[in-house]
């Protein structure tokens, strides 16, 4: 799957990245994107929303499961795969990947 896109190129580059770079961490949130960003709370979320049409903490669990999926299709089991997108418990995992995908993460692929 592609990376969250938008018509505009600087920010989107670097939030882009900042997701990216900071996947598998299970405690990068909202404050951590903000200092990466170097922007508000109020602007970050306008700015996303904007953009994407969603809050910026739906943006990071949708590039997390982006990546999620396609490791799937290379990885075996959910067990190798969920805290590498920064997901603290297999079970939050794959209750995030089942309603975002229709299908549970062992019967993706």
């Amino acid at each position: 799957m592609n990376e969250l896109k938008s018509s505009t190129g600087n920010f989107q580059d670097r939030f882009n990245q900042v997701l990216n770079d900071n996947l598998s961490d299970c405690n990068f949130g909202i404050q951590e994107l903000m200092r990466e960003l170097g922007i508000g709370r109020s602007s970050l979320f306008s700015m996303v929303k904007n953009e994407l049409g969603i809050s910026p903490l739906e943006a990071l669990k949708l590039r997390r499961l982006q990546v999620a999926s396609e490791l799937l299709k290379k990885v075996t089991g959910v067990s190798h795969v969920y805290a590498r997108v920064g997901f603290k418990s297999v079970a939050h995992f794959s209750r995030a990947f089942k309603k975002q995908f229709g299908v549970s993460p062992s019967k993706y692929v």
